[in-house]
């Protein structure tokens, strides 16, 4: 049997070798030594990083359609752009494609200055970059002519967007000019909108995280959408899990697609798979396929600071949170001993409350095991705060979800009533922001509880994330409950790697 294992493993690294490989393209050695030069280049965008009204330049990502027989090598491969626009000219969407020219430059690897902000978020942008496949910059670009539309469906899409944006936007003014940039963003995960104070409270705060659409948007979307279809009389069970799934997919889709968002869709996807066709449902099983399906349509994704994050925490709260939550509950639990029936209502109520707090700690504990290293290594922070401000900022998050899912839906409806529906729960979900930024505000940067590091070697992060989830797998004791020690080896593993890769910026 371990011969069998072994050989699979060893066949299954192989063809994941051979698979990067046919599918990732690397720049040759040549293009180092040469200069930046002119070109007319082909590009449907993927991404767009710069989305304000009234901008007369457009940034982002795109893939090389077409290209002179000199640049033939970079067809098919990714490229970030920038464009200069006309006053006249609306700026392409996503899934636009558009002849470009401008000028060429090859994008080396970066190394940041110590010390130096703007260096250190130059570099961070350009290994992201790099990352997404993208080894070359069109800068500089002038449109050559009208941009062809794209898809209908990415059309559709992005209409939605649009018209969801506006929704989003109409409840009461005085909070909107305050707290309307932070709403849009945590429900569209559209980080780009919020203004640099807003950015660097929410990162001291180490809850930067909420504006990328993740497994905790869809969950409570989907979540709740679910447990109402549940409550229709005379639905089938089936009937909502479909409409649930595909509403999933497609908010997954409207706020743009991040990995991120589809690694939540596909774990839906494959849990109800499992449930339809009678197979054991596990969660463990849905997040593996789901991280294969990604990286079978783009093995790049594993470069991906989104992937690796999401992925890490996610394997964490699958592996290690259940079993450190059941060692709390066996020995901090109120009255454990005493049967559930001869509680009082109050006792009742304060066992409900020490769960759900439980929860809580557990979660944010295990997701800080699970993306310190990740965080450190590829946005150069450290952030303690998490821990205490996830117990508010969890139920918070929760409520600005509802809130903008109610004004979305009220808002499609177009009767007035519905309308004051929408104002009303954009008004609520503002004020829930509101004060979401006032704590993010005072979390004060304290040496030891927020520190901007530095990884030496930088890919040292990635190692301790994954020696992290291979601690929490294979030291899992079989049959029976793990001693204290298994609860303290990951924080070991994260200690190791502070002592010895990271340096204070």
């Amino acid at each position: 049997m371990a011969a069998w294992g072994g050989g699979f493993l060893v066949a299954g690294t192989l063809l994941a070798w051979a698979w990067h490989e046919t599918r990732v393209w690397a720049p040759a050695v040549a293009w180092e030594t040469l200069p930046p030069r002119e070109a007319t280049l082909t590009l449907r965008i993927t991404r767009n990083f710069t989305s304000q009204p009234g901008s007369d330049s457009l940034g982002g990502l795109a893939v090389v359609v077409d290209a002179p027989e000199v640049f033939e090598e970079l067809r098919d491969t990714n490229i970030e752009f920038r464009v200069r626009l006309k006053p006249d000219e609306m700026p392409p969407v996503r899934g636009a494609t558009m002849d470009v020219r401008g000028v060429l430059t090859y994008l080396p690897v970066l190394q940041p200055t110590a010390g130096d902000a703007k260096s250190e978020d130059a570099a961070r942008f350009r290994a992201f970059l790099q990352a997404q496949g993208a080894w070359f910059e069109l800068s500089r670009g002038n449109l050559v002519s009208k941009p062809s539309p794209p898809s209908a469906w990415t059309q559709w899409l992005t209409k939605q967007h649009a018209r969801i944006e506006t929704l989003l936007h109409h409840g009461p003014a005085g909070l909107e000019t305050s707290y309307g940039s932070i709403y849009t963003a945590l429900l569209l995960g559209e980080p780009a909108l919020l203004d640099a104070n807003q950015r660097t409270a929410f990162t001291v705060a180490g809850e930067i995280y909420l504006f990328a659409i993740s497994g905790l948007h869809v969950a409570v979307l989907a979540g709740t959408l679910w447990w109402l279809l549940r409550k229709v009389p005379g639905l089938p069970h089936a009937v909502g899990e479909v409409v649930t799934l595909a509403a999933a997919w497609l908010y997954i889709e409207i706020a743009g697609g991040t990995p991120s968002a589809r690694r939540a869709g596909l774990m839906l996807t494959c849990y109800l798979l499992a449930k339809w066709f009678g197979r054991a449902r596990s969660p463990l099983a849905a997040v593996l396929a789901a991280g294969v399906a990604t990286l079978l349509i783009d093995p790049l994704a594993l470069q991906n600071s989104g992937f690796q994050l999401s992925y890490t925490v996610v394997l964490g709260l699958i592996l290690y949170a259940p079993l450190l939550r059941d060692a709390f509950e066996r020995r901090a639990m109120p009255w454990r001993d005493v049967p559930p029936a001869s509680l009082a209502p109050w006792q009742k109520c304060t066992r409900w409350v020490w769960a759900r707090l439980l929860d809580m700690a557990v979660t944010a504990w295990t997701a800080l095991q699970g993306s310190a290293p990740l965080t450190a290594e590829f946005f150069g922070v450290f952030s303690l705060h998490t821990l205490s401000l996830n117990f508010v900022f969890f139920p918070l998050v929760c409520g600005v979800l509802w809130s903008g899912a109610v004004a979305v839906l009220a808002g499609f409806c177009g009767f007035p009533p519905f309308n004051w529906l929408t104002w009303l729960a954009n008004g609520a979900g503002l004020i829930v922001v509101g004060l979401m930024q006032k704590i993010a505000s005072i979390a004060p940067p304290w040496p030891w509880v927020f520190a901007h590091l530095q990884i030496e070697p930088p890919v040292a992060g990635s190692f301790a994330a994954l020696a992290v989830l291979m601690v929490m797998l294979l030291a899992q004791p079989k049959n029976r409950a793990p001693k204290w020690w298994y609860y303290v080896l990951p924080l070991g593993v994260l200690v190791g790697f502070a002592v010895f890769t990271a340096r204070a910026a």
